[in-house]
Parts: structure tokens; C-alpha cells; sequence
């Protein structure tokens, strides 16, 4: 009778443990982080679960789709070859359409490098460039802050001077650049440093690890957490469908030459790379802070939280590349994000978090460097705060770039914002057969817009001279001396023609 009233007493207390978890799990209240960020609510475990089981059926017929098309590939799980991935996308019919390429970069001598063009609609571009280097100090693009660029050719990933080109897909990226620079750092929108140094340069940059593909690539418990915080409903499928990104990284070094000034020494900078195309309203966004972190033992890391309320409050990403070039996804991110920098609304000078991965716990502390601010769209909605940054890692010393990002609804506005034309388009070849044998041509002629007639230069005036009307330009009157004269001018004096060989010669 004894036994049997300890197994009743010890069945209601597993009862009421039971009883007291299921309410702990399911039935505790949503709550909401100063009115963005989602805490895990009510049904949050039961959320994980479902969106572990769908997870692994997606997975199971990816799988079975590599094995059908042979795409196998890391980090593909979409059937895109590399030269598909890595080459300018075709934009979206959207005024959110983006395609952008990013390269940062460190390296033990104190120099630090960021670019990165993002190509919009209507031939506009985002364009960051920051370049600091011992003995020049800081350098960047003179529009910043501001990053809007316009009238570019719309197709590449060239802007402002700045250009990025694919050698090898996923292996290997020319960079280059050329033009002035504005001395110092420019974090305000007035009140601009008025020194400018001619600047070039020409780097090459060598992949050592995998791309890590956050379509495939991302840990399910980090998709899971983020997922299960928010509101399913029909709207929010519908959402997360139209407003996804393929996005990218990889880590690589960059060697090549730089000119200031007429002075030229060679570099070799550890860096990260990303790619990322689909649609992006920045003032959809409230903040995200995102890590790239190079350690000396030649371990790579990317850790990032962002907030985009009306998709998903708090989403965790990240990975880590060994030195041998493999990858694995970060499982859990010690970090909530508005406990760094929410009210400041700026990066603190340090701070800490943690994260799992490969069944380790990695500590991280985070020191902040030199900082360069950019605004992002006309109305300067977003703003980012590019943090370069040393990192200690469990002991193991590193340094990289902190990326912080916070919606900046106050602008104020950029003002005068140039309209935005299409492409003139070349005359056609028939028109430049008809007047090949002109030795002038006025501006005034369709003929004079082709450069293959006249040269560059003098086809861009005849250009500009066809829509002075629309853009309130004034081009004085004047004519273009056509390349065939410049041949029979040539042809018909034997000292030039001598004088052009000894030239060539001479450079041989």
C-alpha cells in the first residue's frame, strides 16, 4: 500500500513537470523587444519542429534534383553553374531590383580596403570605396557618404571609376580603379576635407575556400529560430517568397599594385567577397550587424544578425571556413541585437558574443578601428556604419570588419537629383558605311555619334549635342575631323608616319 502511494505521489509530479513545460513551451506569451524583435512565443518549439521536418524534405529532393542534373556542387542547391551565379544578373522588373559585389579587406600592415557596387534599375549604382593606407591615411570616393552613382552602363559591375571583373567563376576577380580620391575621413554630408589624391589601382583576388550559399548552406537551427518567432499565416509565406535573396560569400586573397600620387607599392590584403541579387529595400530593414572575422591562424569566420521587420525580426546567419578551405554553418549565435548599439544607434568601441559551431563554443571580443559612414538611397534611409575591426577569438588574434546597419528615416532628402536617360544608341552600321568617306562631320550628324568615325570624345559631344534640349545642356557649335582624315593625313606626310615607328620602336 506504501509502494503504491510513493508511485501515485511520484506519477503527479511527473504530471506536473510535464504539465509545467507544455504551458512553458506553447502557451507562454508573444512579446516583442522595443516594438521590433520577436521573442520565441507560444507555439515557437512546435514552429521548430514543422520547419525541421519540412527542411528535410526540401533537402531530401534537392538531393535527389543534384543527382538527376548533376549540379552537385557546394552550396548550389538551385541547379546554377558557376559563371550563372558569379556573372551581372539580369534586374528585376522592380524598382528594388539589386545585383551587388562587395569585396573587404584587411591585412597585418594596418591597410584596409572596401568596395562594392551595387547595380540598380535605371543605370544607377551604389558605390562604396574606402581605402586607408600608412602614410596616406584614409581615402574614399568624394560623393561619400552619399553611395548613389549615376548614368552607368547598366550591364557590369563598373561605376565611378571603379570596376570589378570576373577571371575564373567562384576562383578568381580582377579589380581596378582609377581616379581622385578625397584625403580623410567624410562621415558628414557637409563640411567635406577638401584635399583629393590621384589614386589607382589593380588587384587580383584568389579564392582559398568554398562560397558559402545561404540558400543550402545555412544551419537549420538558425533558419528554424528565425523562422518560428514570427506570425505564420498565408501573408507571411507569401512574403518570405517575394522577397528573397540569393546571397553568397567567399574568402580569398587580393595582390596587385596601387599608385598615389605617383607612388606605387605592392599589397597583399586577406578578404572576404559576396554576392547577392534579388530585391532589396533598404527601408524595409531596422538594423543588422554582420562580422567578417580573418584570424591569424588563417581560420575565416562570418557572423551577422539582421532585422527585417516585416519579414523576420531576427534572423541569425553565419559560418566558418578552416584553413584547408572547408566550410561549416554556425548553429546557434549568442547574441541579441539590440543589446549592442540599439540606442546609440551607432557600434559601441567594444563589444562580446558568442557562437556554436562543428560542436565547439567560440567567444568573440570585438574592438572597433577606423569607422566610415554611408548613406544609402536618395532619401538616405539607411545608414552604414563600416567598422573595421580586431577580434579576439577563444585567445586567437584576428581582425576584419563590422558592418552595422540602422534605418535612418530622418535623411534629410538628397537634393537635385539628376534625371536618368537611356543609352544613346550608336548609328548603325549602315549609316557609318554611307559616311566613311567624310574627312568632317558636323555635331549636328547622326554619323558623328559613332565613334568607330570620329573617336570616343568627339562621338560623346555629337551625343550630347542630340539631347542638349532634355537635359538643359548648352554644346557649343563644332565639327569632328573624321579617322579617315587622320589616316590620309598621315599617309601623306612620310615624317609623321616615320616619327609615329620610331615611337613604337623605341617602347618595344
Amino acid at each position: 500500500m506504501k509502494e503504491n502511494s510513493m508511485e501515485m505521489i511520484l506519477l503527479a509530479v511527473l504530471i506536473c513537470v510535464a504539465a509545467a513545460t507544455l504551458v512553458k513551451l506553447f502557451f507562454k506569451s508573444d512579446r516583442v523587444v522595443v516594438n521590433v524583435y520577436r521573442l520565441p512565443g507560444r507555439w515557437y518549439w512546435l514552429k521548430r519542429i514543422l520547419f525541421y521536418v519540412m527542411f528535410k524534405m526540401r533537402s531530401t529532393r534537392r538531393t535527389e534534383n543534384k543527382h538527376t542534373n548533376g549540379t552537385g556542387q557546394h552550396g548550389y542547391g538551385r541547379g546554377f553553374s558557376d559563371e550563372d551565379m558569379e556573372k551581372p544578373q539580369l534586374l528585376k522588373d522592380d524598382k528594388f531590383a539589386i545585383d551587388t559585389c562587395y569585396f573587404g579587406a584587411t591585412n597585418k600592415d594596418g591597410v584596409k580596403l572596401v568596395c562594392r557596387i551595387a547595380r540598380r534599375r535605371d543605370r544607377i549604382a551604389e558605390v562604396w570605396l574606402f581605402l586607408e593606407l600608412p602614410r596616406f591615411g584614409c581615402l574614399q570616393l568624394p560623393r561619400h557618404p552619399d553611395t548613389d552613382v549615376y548614368f552607368t552602363d547598366g550591364k557590369t559591375f563598373r561605376a565611378a571609376g571603379l570596376s570589378f571583373e570576373i577571371i575564373e567563376p567562384m576562383k578568381k576577380w580582377k579589380l581596378t580603379y582609377s581616379g581622385k580620391l578625397r584625403k580623410g575621413i567624410c562621415n558628414e554630408i557637409t563640411d567635406k576635407p577638401e584635399e583629393f589624391l590621384e589614386t589607382s589601382f589593380s588587384l587580383t583576388w584568389n579564392a582559398f575556400s568554398q562560397p558559402f550559399n545561404t540558400d543550402t548552406d545555412m544551419a537549420v537551427s538558425l533558419l528554424g529560430d528565425s523562422v518560428a518567432r514570427e506570425t505564420w499565416n498565408k501573408d507571411f509565406l507569401q512574403r518570405l517568397k517575394l522577397n528573397h535573396q540569393t546571397h553568397y560569400d567567399q574568402w580569398g586573397e587580393l595582390r596587385g599594385r596601387i599608385n598615389i600620387e605617383g607612388q606605387e607599392r605592392q599589397l597583399t590584403l586577406q578578404s572576404v567577397r559576396d554576392h547577392s541579387f534579388g530585391l532589396r529595400d533598404w527601408r524595409c530593414f531596422h538594423r543588422y550587424i554582420i562580422h567578417y572575422i580573418y584570424l591569424d591562424t588563417g581560420m575565416s569566420i562570418q557572423v551577422g544578425i539582421f532585422s527585417q521587420p516585416n519579414l523576420m525580426s531576427h534572423v541569425k546567419i553565419g559560418y566558418v571556413s578552416y584553413a584547408t578551405g572547408d566550410i561549416v554553418s554556425v548553429t546557434d549565435i549568442m547574441l541579441n541585437i539590440w543589446e549592442v548599439g540599439e540606442d546609440t544607434k551607432e557600434p559601441p568601441k567594444t563589444w562580446t558574443f558568442g557562437f556554436k559551431a562543428d560542436g565547439q563554443t567560440f567567444n568573440v571580443r570585438a574592438t572597433r578601428d577606423t569607422t566610415c559612414v554611408w548613406y544609402l538611397q536618395n532619401d538616405r534611409g539607411g545608414k552604414v556604419f563600416e567598422a573595421f575591426t580586431t577580434f579576439e577569438v577563444n585567445s586567437f588574434k584576428g581582425r576584419g570588419i563590422s558592418e552595422y546597419f540602422y534605418r535612418n528615416p530622418e535623411g534629410p532628402c538628397i537634393e537635385n537629383i539628376p534625371l536618368v536617360y537611356d543609352l544613346i544608341e550608336e548609328p548603325s552600321s549602315e549609316v557609318i558605311k554611307t559616311n566613311s568617306h567624310l574627312l568632317a562631320l558636323p555635331f549636328t550628324s547622326l554619323a558623328c555619334q559613332s565613334p568607330a568615325l570620329v573617336g570616343g570624345k568627339g562621338a560623346q559631344l555629337a551625343q550630347l549635342t542630340s539631347i542638349e534640349s532634355k537635359v538643359s545642356a548648352k554644346v557649343s557649335p563644332g565639327f569632328c575631323l573624321t579617322l579617315k582624315c587622320f589616316d590620309l593625313h598621315v599617309k601623306t606626310n612620310s615624317d609623321i608616319k616615320e616619327a609615329i615607328q620610331n615611337i613604337c620602336s623605341t617602347a618595344m
